[in-house]
């Protein structure tokens, strides 16, 4: 209950550093922190121009309607999974502070990040409201809910094994790329043989990517997962707080001498 209690605690300091963090990203550029919202925009009018315009399919549901929500959210989930994981090595001289909440500094990165997930967010409604799909606003604050309790637990347990053995974030980077694969982000559960999309399923990012599409092409009807696969999708989720929270309160006592 520690990481609880420090973001009570401490709600006001982990939204100025996260502020800070965003912005000193894009320290020295001529546009500054206007890129963190330009450069995954662009990404966005390009999908939407190739597939909107060039290869338009007669799909009753465009390309774009289903592909923008899961995409913005795995942009999300794959920055912040890498960015907390090394935050405590990445904010030592934080670290080194005698009075500073070290349990807070994995939250930094994802409040930064989370800055333009929720621009990107009110630009996809937009866009998917244009095309007739109006998003189902109290799921969409669930899946929000789901998504910051999944990374937040995630980022405190790698982020304490990360100051252990560094090549943690390094292993989370490359692992990206097959999470990217198995989640259905360029194929969905409909299109896959039942036996192994009831594998598939028990992947937590399936749960978070899947369910970002859900809600935003209806706003009437939940996902297709079964109740037993959101109580899977909370079981990992307070494992990984429950461990995470053991682990970082036994590290934390090294973190100084380590780093």
């Amino acid at each position: 209950m520690n990481l609880l209690k420090a973001i009570i605690k401490n709600f006001k300091l982990i939204l100025i550093l996260g502020r800070n963090d965003f912005k000193n990203k894009y320290l020295g550029s001529g546009l500054g922190s206007v890129w963190g919202f330009l450069n995954p925009a662009v990404q966005l009018v390009t999908y939407m121009f190739v597939y909107q315009v060039i290869f338009k399919s007669d799909s009753e549901i465009p390309f774009i309607v289903s592909f923008f929500p899961v995409l913005i959210v795995w942009m999300f989930l794959s920055e912040t999974m890498i960015s907390s994981s090394s935050s405590i090595r990445n904010y030592s001289y934080l670290v080194k502070k005698i009075k500073f909440p070290v349990d807070i500094i994995p939250i930094i990165p994802v409040v930064a990040a989370y800055i333009v997930f929720f621009a990107l967010n009110l630009f996809v409604i937009i866009i998917n409201m244009f095309n007739g799909f109006t998003p189902n606003l109290l799921l969409l604050i669930y899946m929000h809910l789901c998504t910051l309790a999944f990374i937040i637990s995630f980022g405190r347990l790698f982020s304490a094994l990360n100051t252990i053995i560094p090549d943690v974030s390094h292993f989370i980077s490359s692992s990206m790329q097959v999470l990217f694969w198995i989640s259905p982000i360029l194929w969905n559960f409909d299109s896959i043989d039942p036996k192994y999309a009831n594998i598939l399923m028990l992947n937590p990012l399936a749960y978070i990517v899947d369910g970002f599409r859900a809600v935003y092409i209806s706003s009437h009807s939940w996902f297709n997962f079964a109740p037993k696969t959101s109580l899977i999708f909370w079981a990992v989720t307070i494992v990984l707080f429950v461990y995470g929270n053991y682990v970082f309160g036994k590290a934390q006592k090294e973190f100084a001498d380590t780093l």
